[in-house]
């Protein structure tokens, strides 16, 4: 079995209390994928879900899915200073859920973390343009323009159309 040290964003969590074993859906530095952990890891480590951590990790590659063996480290990917924060930071994980599909290969994680100290540096969530954020992913997945700024504002411009 294959052991790795890699950085990690949660996107989502569940715990099977039959078998009382947990699942993280997360973005890697090699892609999307799903670790197997005990129940007594996530209670444990339940401070390390939080949504504005990003963490290193050993993991071990199991017959069916990585499995976490321990929690080297973790770094702030953002400044959570409000409830409107927390909103926004949970769509942003909403939506990289639902459109980066189970073991897809990218290096998405190194972008994700820019773009967020980006955000960090101008002032925290309040300055975070949701749609410009889906606009980067959807270019990064290859569904979209060159990521020119008029791309974005051709968007924009559909988007608000679409309101109307």
């Amino acid at each position: 079995m294959a052991r790795i040290e890699t950085r990690m964003y949660v996107l989502s969590s569940y715990l099977d209390y039959i078998s009382n074993f947990g699942y993280l859906r997360v973005l890697a530095d090699f892609g999307c994928i799903t670790i197997r952990v005990s129940k007594r890891q996530i209670v444990d480590n339940e401070f390390y879900l939080s949504p504005d951590l990003y963490l290193n990790v050993e993991l071990e590659q199991g017959q069916k899915n990585w499995v976490l063996k321990e929690i080297l480290g973790y770094k702030k990917i953002i400044e959570l200073k409000c409830y409107s924060d927390h909103l926004m930071i949970t769509k942003v994980k909403q939506f990289l859920a639902k459109n980066i599909k189970e073991n897809q290969e990218f290096e998405i994680l190194e972008e994700l973390v820019e773009y967020m100290k980006k955000i960090k540096e101008k002032g925290g969530m309040v300055n975070f343009d949701l749609k410009k954020f889906q606009l980067m992913i959807f270019q990064k997945l290859g569904f979209s323009g060159a990521g020119r700024e008029t791309d974005y504002h051709l968007q924009q411009a559909h988007y608000d159309n679409d309101l109307n």
